[in-house]
């Protein structure tokens, strides 16, 4: 390709798949390596606009709100597609999920929440919307958020729920079996030993809708997993403790380590009535404090020493064990963590 091509995909005036459909991009060898790269030249235009912009007091990152419980599962999906293009090749189809809450039945009434799952797009892709591009979807799929968690965690035939009337599909129906398998496949793949895991925090937990942090703490969780175990950790707890914009807390997160650093259990407590009843922990253990948003900015930026800088700059308050401080510090190095899950 041209100099002049490579920039506008690079700054999104234009589309990888299209410029090769349009005969301006080349590729020699296997063309699914070629929209790996493509990815991989995103994911790094935008870590590097992160890095120049990490000063500022505003991200425009894809925050939504409110939170549903299918999130979580979704999120993961496109995190296993970056990484897994052959889960792409497996299933292909294009389903838009329309999701629900309550306890009304699926009708034609407008959707709380919007996903877009396209296994036939180069390389893959899962979005937080109605099929782009005015792609018209194989099958849509109209569902209540807790009863599609069901289905996606195992607990619940999706032909029972159809039955019943709590599921309605228009297109395809034999798509439903499909991304159940699709999900499945996920499950079961040897890359992903934090999902029973996730799966038990899922199911026997409620969440806060308005708290970003509660899907982007999944985002740690997978980073965590495929970490080296730390000697320093060994039989600790780390509890993140989350705070509204007024410094009021929220919301608990308590990650247990077993005697060989690795992550044993995860607890998970919200505020009853406005007040949040803060565990008691007897082992070594250090608490971080922050807002949901600083919680965040650490998760989706990306630079050496952001959460020193957060703690000396008064925005995280540590109490416990301070010599894990060091430890903690490298969770929030994307850079790293992704390089790590790459050569797995």
């Amino acid at each position: 390709m041209t100099d002049e091509t490579l920039m506008q995909i690079l700054d999104g005036r234009e589309d990888f798949a299209k410029v090769y459909l349009k005969g301006k991009l080349q590729i020699k060898g296997k063309s699914v390596f070629a929209f790996k790269f493509q990815q991989f030249l995103m994911d790094a235009l935008k870590l590097s606009q992160e890095d120049a912009d990490h000063n500022s007091s505003e991200m425009n990152d894809d925050i939504y709100i409110p939170i549903l419980k299918s999130d979580i599962i979704f999120e993961m999906m496109k995190t296993r597609i970056s990484f897994e293009t052959r889960m792409v090749e497996k299933v292909p189809f294009i389903v838009q999920i329309d999701l629900l809450q309550g306890t009304q039945k699926p009708s034609n009434r407008d959707p709380i929440v919007t996903w877009t799952l396209d296994t036939k797009y180069p390389g893959g892709r899962i979005y937080r919307s109605k099929p782009l591009d005015d792609i018209k979807p194989d099958a849509k799929i109209i569902i209540n958020d807790d009863d599609l968690v069901t289905i996606l965690l195992g607990k619940m035939n999706p032909q029972k729920l159809f039955l019943l009337g709590k599921l309605k599909i228009q297109g395809n129906i034999l798509l439903l079996q499909r991304l159940n398998r699709y999900w499945n496949s996920i499950q079961n793949d040897y890359r992903s030993p934090e999902f029973d895991l996730i799966k038990e925090i899922i199911l026997n937990n409620e969440l806060k809708s308005d708290f970003a942090s509660e899907v982007i703490f999944f985002e740690l969780l997978q980073r965590l997993f495929r970490l080296l175990p730390d000697e320093m950790l060994r039989d600790s707890t780390i509890r993140f403790i989350i705070t509204d914009s007024k410094g009021i807390e929220q919301i608990e997160w308590a990650l247990l380590f077993d005697q060989n650093g690795r992550i044993r259990s995860v607890t998970h407590r919200i505020s009853k009535d406005s007040r949040l009843v803060i565990t008691e922990i007897m082992q070594p253990h250090l608490d971080i404090k922050l807002s949901d948003r600083d919680f965040i900015k650490l998760i989706r930026q990306n630079y050496s020493n952001q959460f020193r800088e957060a703690i000396d700059s008064g925005r995280i308050h540590i109490t416990g064990k301070l010599p894990l401080i060091s430890i903690i510090d490298r969770w929030f190095h994307r850079r790293e963590t992704s390089q790590f899950l790459a050569k797995l």
